[in-house]
Formats: structure tokens, sequence, C-alpha cells
């Protein structure tokens, strides 16, 4: 321990008996910076034991009923015992409260003495190998009215943890029995997990003995690693592997249960598989939730905790359990696949596809399907869906599927099921199947105008019955050349009125000519097995447009009234407009402008436009006025007047 370190030490030479003892706390949950050491007085002899370390643990599990978890020790199986001293050395930094001592004694039961012989682990249907024999809760005298935890289920097991419970190796098999119920009295409910932790335990005897309720050929979510319980199958060796070997009965007990375990669910022992941590924010958890980990199939505890669990004689017997899982599973007899599909189109112009697929090999197991469409691979699904009725032949587990692929462009393919073997079977090809989707083209309509600006507005609707509730792609091209891509997802509520659901409109608006004619037309990409479509051309012609221009008068040195000034009409920039003169309300002069003014070019008018003109007046004054007359589909125009006095 650091400098500063605190140390507490209570003693009670004298209590009532008791056989197994651990600390429990509220606050931090501390992997290092507190130690928690005990020796007790043994009842029989009266003499202390030497002191005992307590591993500390925080593994908490799913328990929705909890009124409070506390961080705690492993619980430690001292045998008979009537006092107890405890020395607690904190940390600087390190924020514990409410410390309590919990000393249980398992009472004497019936089943201590003979509790019968041991059961099949399950009664699970089709399992492949020889299920291996465990002694079930009530066999260790389970009090289920102490489980405040209703069992929660993961949709597969993916994993085995390996613990060590971190006790006492001195039990005899007599004691194991009430290790157990003592083990579940602090994890239930001094600890509020809601019940024992493991799935199964496996004492050094190599017996198994039920752990958490729920099942064990199940994949019922147990609280022995923290963060990584779903998925996973937590088996723990009853006695502190980080001190003794590990017995060999103990070993291969082991390895039967993990291999008719992963036998049931399509596991195999010697490979990795991914698992992302959840809820481990408060346990011995060394990774992030969220965070994705591989890991073997089978691991140590401390390989997704800090922990030194399952002790290092148990972790080092990882790599032969896992050898021997893989030689007991290689026994099992082979079973290929088995499934059907059915293929009809969908509501969206999709293929539908539903079915089952199941290994006998792994009968829990979600098989993996592959499609092929035409021979190419569509592709893949798990077979873990809810399909009750195969339970009327005796199948256990989901083995259901649905999907639905793409078809192609002619409407008619072959579908083909593919079930890839989770045993010691072969893949199979299930079934194919013929399917024809009804081709349906696209329906559409659409409106355009040009506004003075040369900019089109379309408005319109389009929709492929293939599938009703998916917008089109629709584009819009102009002279040719394709302007606008957009979906027709806007609201048409009248389409309703013709039982048309979801929303199918098109507004958009593209850039055309001011000056001249366009050619707008529409096209609706198809998404079933139609065709796509031209849903129709518009001829958009320029918007009216009215000439421009503009004038100066004045009298010269010869006493002749000039109007100096240009026009144009931009219907047809290119062309001389005509110009009307006018004096006090008098046609004077009608001429084109036809003059060069090229500063008009920098406005990018092309052409000549000018025009300069001389008149005699009468005496006195006049008001010059010009017009310009249309050329397109404007208006005529009075560009302006002046006043001349002579």
């Amino acid at each position: 321990m650091p400098e500063g370190s605190k140390t507490m030490v209570l003693a009670q030479p004298n209590t009532k008996g008791f056989s197994m003892a651990g600390v429990t706390w509220a606050g931090d949950n501390p992997t290092t910076g507190l130690a928690v050491q005990i020796r007790v007085k043994d009842t029989e002899k009266g003499t202390w034991s030497g002191w005992t370390d307590l591993s500390l643990n925080q593994d908490g599990g799913p328990n929705p009923n909890a009124a409070g978890e506390r961080n705690g020790t492993d619980p430690y199986w001292f045998g008979t015992s009537d006092g107890i001293e405890i020395s607690v050395t904190i940390a600087p930094g390190v924020n514990i409260t409410d410390a309590k001592l919990t000393l249980i004694d398992p009472k004497k039961i019936s089943q201590d003495g003979n509790p019968g012989a041991p059961q099949p682990a399950a009664q699970a249907h089709g399992a492949p190998g020889d299920q291996p024999l465990v002694y079930t809760r009530a066999q260790w005298g389970a009090d289920e009215s102490k489980r405040t935890w209703d069992p929660q289920y993961a949709s597969t097991i993916k994993a085995a943890t390996l613990h060590h419970s971190a006790d006492g190796n001195n039990y005899s098999e007599a004691d194991v029995p009430g290790i157990m119920r003592s083990i579940y009295q602090y994890q239930a409910v001094t600890q509020g997990w809601g019940d024992i932790g493991y799935n199964v335990v496996v004492d050094k005897f190599g017996r198994a003995w039920e752990g958490r309720y729920g099942g064990l050929a199940s994949t019922v979510i147990g609280a022995h690693a923290g963060g990584f319980n779903t998925y996973t199958f937590g088996v723990s060796m009853l006695g502190n592997y980080d001190l003794v070997d590990v017995p060999a009965a103990t070993k291969e007990t082991v390895a039967q249960l993990i291999a008719w375990k992963f036998g049931l669910y399509g596991v195999n022992p010697t490979g990795t598989t991914q698992l992302t941590q959840m809820n481990g924010g408060f346990t011995t958890a060394k990774f992030n939730d969220g965070q994705t980990v591989t890991l073997n199939t089978i691991f140590g505890h401390r390989d997704t905790g800090n922990t030194v669990c399952p002790g290092r004689y148990g972790y080092a017997a990882l790599p032969s359990i896992r050898a021997r899982v893989a030689q007991i599973m290689s026994s099992y007899p082979a079973f290929d696949p088995q499934g059907a599909m059915s293929t009809g189109a969908g509501t969206n112009g999709e293929i539908a596809i539903n079915g089952w697929a199941f290994d006998g090999s792994a009968p829990y197991g979600s098989a993996t399907v592959m499609f092929t469409l035409n021979g190419q691979v569509a592709g893949y699904a798990s077979a873990s869906g809810p399909r009750p009725e195969l339970g009327n032949y005796g199948i256990p587990g989901n083995h259901g599927f649905t999907t639905t692929l793409k078809p192609s462009s002619t409407g008619s393919d072959t579908v083909c099921m593919f079930i890839f073997n989770l045993g010691n079977g072969k893949d199979v090809l299930a079934q194919c199947s013929k399917v024809v989707i009804p081709k349906i083209n696209p329906q559409a309509a659409f409106t355009a105008t040009k506004d003075a600006a040369g900019l089109i507005h379309a408005d319109g609707w389009a929709i492929d019955m293939s599938a009703p509730m998916e917008p089109t792609v629709v584009m819009l091209t102009l002279d040719g050349a394709a302007v606008s891509f957009s979906y027709a997802n806007g609201p048409r509520p009248e389409l309703a009125n013709y039982g048309i659901p979801g929303n199918h409109g098109l507004n958009t608006v593209v850039q055309g000519s001011r000056t001249s004619s366009n050619l707008l037309c529409m096209y609706v990409f198809n998404i079933g097995a139609g065709s796509d479509i031209l849903a129709g051309c518009l001829t958009l012609a320029p918007p009216p447009i009215d000439p421009q221009g503009a004038m100066q008068a004045g009298v010269d040195k010869s006493g002749n009234i000039v109007v100096d000034g240009w026009a144009f009409d931009l219907s047809d920039p290119t062309a001389a407009a005509t110009v009307m003169l006018t004096s006090n309300g008098q046609a004077f002069a009608f001429l084109y402008a036809d003059q060069p003014r090229p500063e008009l070019a920098n406005y990018g008018v092309p052409g000549n436009h000018g025009f300069v003109y001389a008149t005699k007046p009468s005496k006195g004054s006049s008001q010059v006025c010009m017009y310009v007359f249309n050329i397109g589909g404007g208006a005529d125009r009075l560009v302006g007047c002046a006043t001349v006095k002579v």
C-alpha cells in the first residue's frame, strides 16, 4: 500500500457460528488501493487461522428489482467458525462508506450429506453430445424465495468465461452444498444481485452444480463478468486457483460442460468472437462501455476484468481446456442443416422471403443462410427469429428468418437458399425457387411554366405501384440534356382519393432560356420489375419581353432638333428595332435603330442598336418623345420624352 494508507482492525473473538464471510461497502469500487484480510477462530479446535486476503469483486448483473447493489469482496469459506478479526487497509484517495462485515451460516440441511444423483444438465432436445450431469439448485438447497431477479436472456451464446471463486481449497465433498447456499446468500441478498452470479460451479472433485436460475441450456444472462455477461456462459471453479493447480477432474468437467453448451449453439471452441462491453461502469470491467473486443471463445475473467481470476493456474489451464473441448465436440455426430423458404412479391417491389433453417449439430444455434439470385450471391440472414410451429416437431429455440432481395429488371428470378453448417456436417443447398415479380411501370404527370427570368417551374407527381410507399426518382431534361434529378416525395393529398398511399409530389425549378423556347421532358425511374418511362415533354415559349431604349434631344448650331439614342428588343437581340419619334404628340419620324453603339456590348447586347435623327423644328417649345415597336411577344413601349426650346 502507498504511504499514507490507513488500516482499521476489528476483532470479535466470540460470534455466532458461521462458515463464510465477506465485506461489502458503498462508494468507490476500487480494484487497487484497498486490502481486506480476515482470520477466524475454528469452532471445534478453538484455534485461530492465519490471515487470509479477500479478493475484490464488483461484477454485478441484471437485477431489475435491486434496491441498491453493493460493492464487495468475494465471499470466503472458512468452515465452522465462531470468532473473527478483520483488517481493512485503505490507500489515500479511495472513498468507501458504510462498510459491512457479513457472516453467513448456511445451516445444515439433509442435502448436505446426500444431495442425490446429479441430473442431466437440461432436457435439451437434439443435444449433439451426452449431457453432463449437474446437481440442481434444489439438490444444493437453494431457497428460491431469496431470488428477487427475473431471468433475462440473450439472443444466443457466443463464448464461455472461466472463473474461480477465490475461495478456500480445504473443503470436503459434504461442504459443497453449504458453500453453494452461502455464495447464493452473499451474492443474491448481501450484494443485491438477486441470484447467484455464475451459470454453473464445478468443485475440486469434478462435480458440477447449477448456479443462476433460468436453465443451463438457455441463454440466461449471469452476473460473473461485469460488462460481458451477455452472450457468455459463466463457469466458476470452486476454490482459489491462484494458489494451487486445478485438479484434473475439475478441468474435465469444465470441458464437458463447455463442449455441451457450445454444441447447442454452434460455437467453435478454438475460435474467437467479438463482444461489446455493456453496463460495465461499476464493475471490474477493463474496457469502456460500447467498446468491442475480440476474445477467445473460451476466455478467462481477467481477459475482460481487472482481476487475477481465474487465478494463475486456472488461466494457464485454458489452452488445455480449449483443446479438450474441441476433442469432445469432434466426436459429436454429424448433422447436415435443414431448412425451407417461401418466396413472393413484396409490398415494395422486392422479392419477399421467409423460412426457417435448423442444424441438429447445434439445436439452439442460429444458422446463417445465404441467398443467391440467378447464381449470384444476393444476401445473408440469421435464422434466429420465432418459428413456434417447429416446436411441434421437437425443435427447440428460434430458427426463423425473413428478408428481401431486389429483383432483376426482367422480373423473373431464381432464388436459392444455402445453409452454413454449425457442427460436424456439411453446408447444404436447401431449396431453389423461381420468382416472378409482375412488371409494373411507373405512372406520372406534370405541368410547367416559364417566368420572365426564364426559370421553369415544374409541378407534378410520379409513382411506381411496384413500391407504392417508396418515392420514385424523377429526371428532367432540357433540350435533351439532363438538368435535374429529384425524389417525387412531396405532398399530393389528392392522390389518396385513388387509393395511392404516401407522398409522391414533385415541385422543382430549372433555369431555361429567356429569349428562346425550351423542350422540357420528364422521365421516371422504375423501382420494381417494370421499365423507366418518359412521362411527357412540354415546349415552353420564351416569356413576353418589352423592348428597351433611351434618348436625348437638343438643338444644334444650325437650329435643328437632334434626337440621339438606342433601342433593342431581347426577344430578338440582333434585330434592329423600329423607333417612332413624336413632337407635341405628332409623329415626325420612323427609323431603324441600326447604328453602332459599341458601349452596349459591355452589357452583353449584341449588334448595332443606335440612331441619330435631325429635323427642322417650329419656333417655340416642343416635347419630343421616343417609342420602340415590339419585335417578339411583348408590347410597344414609350421609353422617354424631352422638352426642346428653339
